[in-house]
């Protein structure tokens, strides 16, 4: 399905309601020219006081983070591969144009538009090798316009992921480092905060919940439970997504980790984890 409506239903719905259509003209008027102002002063904007909700995706390593991000944007744009796949902040910029063919530009950086997953895909690559040598991570944003004819407008934010244990090359203080980014980004008060965590594991074992509350983000948090075809029953899957947990006696949610977040926890199952059988 797209997420853009009809253009015929469209143009009804402006002439039945041209208050809201005007609010929407306005607002993605507001996010074109903020983003003008984002190319021009980079991260001074910031300083400015000038800021839009984003929102942020934070979650332990292979925790299916981004295959939620190439979900939303309807490619795979990003590489997989074993260890830290994402070293950088990268900022999806998503804006609706008329083109049917998705088309992303990297920001400040030089090339051609990307029309094809494997180029923005190599791109990414040759961006992490240049800024981390794949031993690092950079807090260094990198700013993907994604423009196609059927996307919300919107920005998100991919982190990279919590680190377990380092690998033998890795920078010393890299589970730090990563750490600290995603808090700065948590603690962003404009920063809608997408935890995502696999659902076969425990809640209380999924470090990303606990950040949240520390930084007392529950209000401004969706939990997102990624795998959750691979579930059993003492991961309580069920009462986390119905709501049920949220009406239990504190020591329940505290045995399993259950932190209640005001806009709840919803499902999915990561195409990493389909199986031919299910």
């Amino acid at each position: 399905a797209n997420w853009q409506a009809d253009p015929a239903s469209s143009a009804g719905n402006s002439k039945l309601f041209p208050f809201a259509s005007g609010m929407k003209k306005g607002f993605e008027d507001l996010i074109r020219c903020v983003d003008r102002l984002r190319q021009v002063y980079g991260k001074d904007l910031d300083g400015m006081g000038i800021h839009l909700p984003m929102i942020v995706a934070v979650g332990k390593e292979s925790s299916g983070k981004s295959s939620v991000m190439e979900m939303i944007a309807g490619q795979p744009f990003f590489p997989r591969d074993e260890g830290v796949c994402t070293r950088l902040p990268f900022r999806l910029q998503f804006r609706c144009a008329p083109q049917e063919t998705p088309r992303v530009t990297f920001q400040d950086l030089p090339g051609q538009p990307c029309t094809k997953p494997e180029q923005v895909q190599q791109r990414i690559l040759d961006v992490t090798k240049q800024r981390t040598n794949n031993e690092d991570v950079s807090s260094d944003e990198v700013v993907l316009n994604i423009e196609n004819c059927d996307v919300p407008e919107l920005t998100l934010v991919d982190l990279p992921g919590l680190i377990g244990s380092q690998f033998e090359g890795e920078k010393r203080g890299l589970k730090q480092k990563v750490l600290d980014l995603v808090k700065k980004y948590i603690n962003q008060p404009h920063a809608i905060v997408l935890a995502v965590a696999p659902a076969n594991v425990r809640l209380r074992d999924n470090d990303i919940l606990g950040m949240v509350k520390e930084a007392g983000a529950e209000d401004r948090t969706i939990g997102l439970l990624t795998k959750c075809d691979l579930a059993n029953e003492r991961n309580r899957l069920e009462d986390i997504l119905n709501g049920k947990l949220s009406e239990a006696d504190r020591k329940d949610q505290e045995r399993i980790g259950y932190i209640h977040l005001k806009r709840g926890y919803y499902g999915m199952i990561c195409r990493d984890t389909l199986r031919e059988d299910r």
